[in-house]
């Protein structure tokens, strides 16, 4: 008895089995692209909110105790773009063998550094002898880096009458600060680096700020578009925002603290 020859796949049913397993292969690479991309604007999220959050929780800690009296200046380094002030936060200085409960501490961008670094200098001073002038030609400052990647730093001061100023010649007009950053994740921070265009992104954007003087600067930023046409700016550099944009107005108290 001759057993039936098996019957074997046409070229027909190849092709279309080889279609439909491409098309579904195609479907779960989508699904998994989008869930990976998903992740990574997330994880870029996450690493922004985190580097503003530490630097700007850092900048309210210091200005809620922050010393705003007659006889000690205060805000007095607008040339060098530095966030000045004295504060009643606990210091070292290698002048005194114990901590001090005054402070003179600035706030900027460390333009000179690899990973442009947000800084926070700070020197203890002595309630008789704090003087600004002796405090600028010191070399005995504590540096802090709180965060790498920051991109802009920006501060304006909130006057008691409401008005915003880049500069004041009286401290105790001042009612808050407004304080804004822009972040960059790491990996965006990375390709700005390799292509050799963070100074560029710096350079846009603290331009922007100056050129609409004291309006908010997060608005500024938000306003033209950075958060989008950064690709268009810097073809190749950028894939997707990974850059964002941050702004906290801190009050500032009424110090009444005395010398002796």
């Amino acid at each position: 008895m001759r057993t039936p020859a098996a019957r074997s796949f046409t070229l027909i049913e190849v092709l279309v089995a080889m279609t439909v397993l491409c098309l579904m292969l195609g479907m779960l690479f989508s699904m998994t692209k989008g869930i990976s991309d998903a992740y990574s604007r997330g994880k870029s999220g996450t690493q922004n909110d985190s580097t503003a959050r530490g630097v700007l929780d850092a900048i309210a800690l210091d200005l809620e105790g922050a010393v705003i009296r007659p006889d000690l200046p205060g805000f007095q380094a607008e040339g060098n773009g530095l966030l000045d002030f004295f504060t009643a936060q606990p210091g070292f200085s290698a002048a005194f063998s114990n901590p001090r409960n005054l402070s003179y501490v600035a706030y900027g961008l460390d333009v000179t550094s690899t990973n442009s670094d947000m800084v926070r200098y700070d020197i203890a001073v002595d309630w008789t002898t704090a003087n600004l002038a002796a405090l600028a030609s010191s070399q005995s400052f504590h540096t802090n880096r709180l965060a790498p990647s920051v991109l802009c730093f920006n501060y304006r001061f909130i006057l008691t009458n409401g008005q915003a100023v880049s500069t004041v010649s009286n401290a105790q007009q001042v009612a808050a600060v407004r304080v804004s950053l822009a972040a960059a994740d790491t990996a965006t921070f990375a390709r700005l680096a390799r292509a050799g265009r963070v100074r560029n992104v710096r350079d846009a954007l603290a331009n922007a700020v100056e050129a609409e003087g004291t309006v908010s600067a997060k608005s500024v930023w938000e306003s033209q578009g950075f958060s989008s046409s950064f690709n268009t700016m810097f073809p190749g550099v950028l894939q997707g925002t990974g850059i964002r944009f941050f702004e906290r107005t801190i009050p500032v108290p009424v110090s009444g603290l005395s010398t002796n």
